[in-house]
C-alpha cells in the first residue's frame, strides 16, 4: 500500500501512442520498501520521475475479491542502458 509518493512532471505525456514505465526497489525492510522510477517518452526522454514508500501488505489486504493476477506482468523488452534525467 502506498504510504508516500512524489512525482516530478518533466514533459507532457501523450494521450495516444506508447510510453514506457521503469521502476526499481531502492530500499527493502521488513515493514516497507522504497522505490523510484520514470515514465519515458517514445524517444527515451524522461517525462515523469517518481519516488515512493510502500507498506508491505498481502494482495488480499489491499485488493477486491475479483483481482486478476494475469492483469499484471513484467515487461520482457530489453531495458535501456541509461535513462537520461
Amino acid at each position: 500500500m502506498t504510504a508516500e509518493l512524489t512525482l516530478k512532471y518533466r514533459r507532457p505525456l501523450p494521450v495516444e501512442g506508447e510510453i514506457r514505465a521503469l521502476g526499481r526497489i531502492t530500499r527493502d525492510t521488513s515493514r516497507l520498501f522504497e522505490g523510484s522510477g520514470e515514465i519515458l517518452l517514445p524517444d527515451g526522454v524522461v517525462a515523469v520521475e517518481a519516488a515512493g514508500r510502500y507498506l508491505k501488505m498481502s494482495l488480499g489486504q489491499i485488493t477486491a475479491d475479483d483481482f486478476d493476477e494475469r492483469e499484471w506482468f513484467e515487461d520482457d523488452r530489453e531495458r535501456p542502458d541509461e535513462v537520461e534525467l
